[in-house]
């Protein structure tokens, strides 16, 4: 860990901003609103979110409308451990939006071999 500055810190965030195509989140309402409470930028059509995959993509009428980061990763089969810290629940996000867009991938070739 490394002390840095609110001042600092923000303009550290908005460099990594600007130099990724993507911000990926799991719930991103209350992120998102760090950043603009903090005046960072960033293009809402870059923002992804495992919550709303889920919930757009994979979700079956019967489950819940939205899972916890746990409840995803134990269903993508991600071992984990050590959620609730940010280095953690970052990493542990990222391949879980890896792991969705994989099955995503999956899904569409087998919904285009049953229309054809």
């Amino acid at each position: 860990s490394e002390y840095v500055s609110f001042k600092d810190l923000n303009e550290i965030i908005q460099k990594h901003i600007d130099n990724n195509e993507l911000l990926i989140f799991h719930e991103h309402s209350y992120d998102l609103s760090i950043l603009d409470s903090n005046n960072i930028n960033y293009d809402i059509k870059n923002v992804k979110d495992t919550q709303y995959i889920y919930s757009k993509h994979f979700r079956k009428p019967e489950e819940e409308q939205s899972k916890t980061l746990k409840k995803l990763l134990d269903d993508h089969n991600i071992i984990y451990k050590n959620l609730h810290t940010a280095g953690n629940d970052s990493r542990f996000t990222l391949m879980l939006f890896k792991s969705m867009c994989k099955d995503y991938q999956s899904l569409k070739r087998k919904n285009n071999l049953k229309n054809n």
